[in-house]
């Protein structure tokens, strides 16, 4: 037995049968798009956002299903928020109807679609006290970036 052989043996030994998998719908969100455009195209929503916790009190008056959501930090000009009329300190609470608990959902929900798709948001604007605006976002290509 070779170095290379034993090396890799005591490799797998050391990771103790870890191993490294990927979700089936990123699998076929992948293979369709490299089917059907030869790459693969991931929407972006062009803003940098924070998870941000939410008092009970204000969750319960405005009818909230989540303690977190997103808050706009900042905004790229031109983007498809931009556009769409997100601005900074603007809160996202739902995505397609899905409640926000953080930075990660809303990246999951928007990376997850093909760009030119249209993202209804839930949006509670910066020192606004009224209910939810429904924004809707057509995402970006992230591959320009």
């Amino acid at each position: 037995m070779d170095i290379t052989t034993k090396f890799f043996q005591y490799f797998l030994f050391l990771l103790g049968g870890l191993s490294f998998s990927i979700p089936s719908d990123t699998a076929i969100f992948v293979t369709s798009e490299l089917m059907t455009n030869g790459k693969v195209r991931r929407g972006y929503i062009g803003l940098v956002g924070q998870t941000t916790p939410i008092s009970p009190r204000l969750a319960r008056l405005l009818e909230l299903q989540a303690p977190t959501t997103v808050q706009c930090i900042s905004v790229a000009e031109g983007g498809p928020a931009h556009k769409a009329g997100l601005r900074k300190g603007d809160f996202i609470v739902a995505v397609k109807g899905s409640p926000l608990q953080s930075m990660d959902d809303l990246y999951r929900s928007v990376s997850s679609l093909p760009s030119g798709t249209t993202v209804g948001l839930s949006v509670l604007r910066a020192g606004g006290a009224g209910p939810a605006e429904n924004i809707n976002v057509e995402l970006g290509d992230a591959s320009t970036l």
